[in-house]
C-alpha cells in the first residue's frame, strides 16, 4: 500500500487519515504543549514530560531503525519491552510504519514455560521481530529461530519522512490473551475498531484537552493501553504513567499521584479498593499529625473494572476519602475486554444505581455498541432475564490472528460476539451474575481453570481426571479466590504423602499463576461428578 507524506500541519490535514495514526500526529499539530509524563519507578514525585510532538518525532526515528530491519507493512512485531517510554516508542513507530505491535511480558523463574510461550507466540503470529532490551535478551530462553532486535540500536537516526496510509479495516494492533501454558490467542483489532473505541470512551467519559490521567497498569494490559494511553491522546488531554510496582508495594501512592498532579480521570482494577480502604486509617493519622494530606478535588471520575465491583468496597472507599474532596460519584464501575477494545461499559451512577446490592451493575454501554442477553440458541432474551452477554458494534474484534476455530466459537450464528459472561439488562442497565466460560479472575486477571488442571493432573499421587479448579469469593472481599480440589492417590492413612501431594499442587499454582490457592481439598473420585 502507498506512504503517505508527513507534511502535517493543520487539523484538516490530521482529518485526511484514517488510521491510529491520526491520534498521535493529530495531538502533535492540534496540543503541542501536552504530552506524556512517566513517573520513575521507587519516587513517585519525579517527573520526566515528553509533549507529543517529541513522542512523534521519537517514533518516527525509531520508524526508520525498524524499516532498517526489512520490515514491511503488516508485518508482526513483538514488544517486550519493560520501561514505559521506549514501549510508547516502539509501539508507535509500529503503527506509524503499518506494522502490527503485540505487547508481551516475561514469564520469570520458569525458563521452560518462558521458551514454550516464545516459541508459540513466534509461530502464531508468523515469525515476528521481538523488540526488547540489551538486558532483557540476555535473559531470553533458547528458542530457534527467534528474531530478536535490541531497541538500543533501532531509535538514533533520522526520523521516518513518511508513514504509512493503513484504511480503517486493516489490522493495527495485536493483543494476546491469558496463557499460561504456552498456547495465549491474539485478539485482532483493527484501526477502525480502535478509532470507534476511542469516539465512544470519549463522549461517555466526557474528557476534553483540559483533563490529566493517570495510569499504572502495565502496557500488555489493553485497558492501559486503550483505556490509560490512547482515549487522552485523542483529545489532547495530559497523561501520567508509573510503573506498576510503584503502586504495589504501596497503594496509597496512587491517590498521593491523584493529588499532587490534579488526575482528572484515572482507571484502576477493583482489588486497589481493598488496600485503599484500609490505609485510610493511617492516612487520617498522618493528616492529623501535620502530614501532607490529599486533595483529591480535581478527581472526576475512576474507571474501575477487570473484576466485579464489590458494592460495600466501593461504598467504603467514596466515605473513607470524602474529606479529602472525593466526589461521592468519582467511582464508575465499568465492563471491558480486549475483545471489545477496553472499557465499553460504564455505570456512572454508583453507588446511587447499587443500593442493597453485593455487586455493582456496569451501567451503559458506549456509543454505537450494542448488547443483548440471549438464551443457549442465541435467542435475545427480555429484560430481567439471565443470560449470555453478546456485543455488536465496530469497537468489536473480527476473531483471532491465526485461529480461526477459536473464533468461529467466539460469535454467534447472526454475528455477536459471545463474551462468556452471564447477565441480565434491566432498564438498559448491564449487570453480571455469573461466567459461562471456566475462568477464574483474581486481581483483574483472567485465568482459565482448564489450564491449570491440566497441569496438576501431571503431579505424582493425584488421580487423572478428578481435578477441578474455580473461583470462590467470600462476602465483601475485594476480588476472587482460588479453590483446586483434587482427588489423591495416597493411601488414607498416608498422612505425610498427602501433606507432600498438597505441598506440590500449592507450589504448582504459585509457579504457573504467580499466587497461592486460598484453599486445596482432597476428596474422594466420587465427589467430582462426571458428565
Amino acid at each position: 500500500m502507498p506512504t503517505q507524506s508527513l507534511k502535517y500541519s493543520t487539523p484538516e490535514d490530521v482529518q485526511d487519515l484514517r488510521s491510529v495514526a491520526r491520534l498521535l500526529v493529530g495531538a502533535a499539530v492540534e496540543h503541542p504543549y501536552s504530552g506524556v509524563g512517566y513517573l520513575a519507578d521507587g519516587a513517585e514525585g519525579e517527573l520526566t514530560r515528553q509533549p507529543y510532538p517529541e513522542l512523534l518525532d521519537s517514533a518516527l526515528r525509531m520508524l526508520t531503525g525498524l524499516r532498517s530491519r526489512g520490515l514491511e507493512p503488516r508485518d508482526k512485531v513483538a514488544l517486550l519491552l519493560d520501561g514505559q517510554r521506549e514501549f510508547l516508542t516502539v509501539f508507535w513507530a509500529c503503527l506509524l510504519g503499518g506494522f502490527v505491535p503485540c505487547p508481551m511480558v516475561p514469564l520469570p523463574g520458569d525458563p521452560a514455560r518462558w521458551a514454550a510461550q516464545l516459541a508459540h507466540v513466534d509461530r502464531l503470529l508468523d515469525r515476528p521481530l521481538l523488540v526488547t532490551t540489551e538486558a532483557m535478551r540476555a535473559e531470553l530462553p533458547e528458542v530457534p529461530g527467534l528474531a530478536v532486535a535490541p531497541v538500543e540500536g533501532l531509535g538514533g537516526g533520522e526520523p521516518a519522512p513518511d508513514i504509512h496510509r493503513a484504511d480503517p479495516e486493516d489490522l493495527a494492533l495485536l493483543v494476546l490473551t491469558s496463557g499460561s501454558t504456552g498456547n495465549s490467542k491474539a485478539v485482532m483489532l483493527s484501526h477502525g475498531n480502535l478509532l470507534a473505541s476511542m469516539a465512544g470512551k470519549a463522549d461517555k467519559q466526557r474528557l476534553t484537552a483540559a483533563d490529566t490521567t493517570f495510569n499504572w497498569i502495565s502496557y500488555d494490559h489493553v485497558a492501559a493501553l486503550l483505556e490509560a494511553h490512547m482515549l487522552p491522546l485523542s483529545v489532547g488531554a495530559n497523561q501520567l504513567h508509573a510503573p506498576a510496582s510503584l503502586i504495589l508495594e504501596e497503594p496509597l501512592r496512587f491517590l498521593r499521584i491523584v493529588s499532587r498532579h490534579k488526575v482528572t480521570m484515572t482507571f484502576t482494577p477493583n482489588f486497589l479498593l481493598g488496600p485503599l480502604n484500609s490505609a485510610a486509617h493511617q492516612l487520617a493519622e498522618e493528616t492529623a499529625s501535620g502530614g501532607e494530606g490529599l486533595d483529591l478535588s480535581a478527581l472526576r471520575h475512576i474507571v474501575s473494572g477487570g473484576e466485579a465491583n464489590v458494592v460495600a468496597t466501593g461504598e467504603a472507599f467514596l466515605a473513607n476519602y470524602a474529606p479529602y474532596g472525593l466526589r461521592p460519584s468519582a467511582l464508575w464501575p465499568a465492563f471491558g475486554m480486549t475483545e471489545t477494545c477496553a472499557g465499553s461499559i460504564y455505570n456512572r451512577d454508583f453507588p446511587a444505581a447499587d443500593a442493597g446490592q453485593e455487586f455493582a451493575n456496569l451501567g451503559t454501554p458506549i456509543k454505537a455498541l450494542s448488547i443483548r442477553v440471549a438464551d443457549d440458541e442465541h435467542r435475545a432474551l427480555p429484560p430481567g432475564e439471565v443470560g449470555e452477554l453478546q456485543l455488536s458494534g465496530p469497537m468489536i474484534t473480527a476473531g483471532y490472528y491465526n485461529n480461526e476455530e477459536a473464533t468461529r466459537e467466539a460469535f454467534t450464528p447472526d454475528g455477536w460476539f459471545r463474551s462468556g459472561d452471564l447477565g441480565r439488562i434491566d432498564d438498559g442497565r448491564l449487570t453480571l451474575v455469573g461466567r459461562s466460560k471456566d475462568s477464574i479472575i483474581v486481581n483483574g486477571v483472567n485465568y482459565f481453570s482448564h489450564e491449570l488442571e491440566a497441569v496438576l493432573e501431571q503431579l505424582d499421587g493425584v488421580a487423572g481426571g478428578y481435578v477441578a479448579a474455580f473461583p470462590t469469593r467470600r462476602p465483601g472481599s475485594d476480588t476472587e479466590q482460588l479453590v483446586v480440589a483434587v482427588a489423591p492417590e495416597t493411601a488414607e492413612d498416608d498422612e505425610a504423602g498427602l501433606y507432600r501431594l498438597l505441598t506440590a499442587v500449592r507450589s504448582t499454582v504459585v509457579m504457573h499463576w504467580g499466587f497461592r490457592p486460598s484453599l486445596i481439598l482432597p476428596l474422594p473420585k466420587e465427589a467430582f461428578p462426571k458428565t
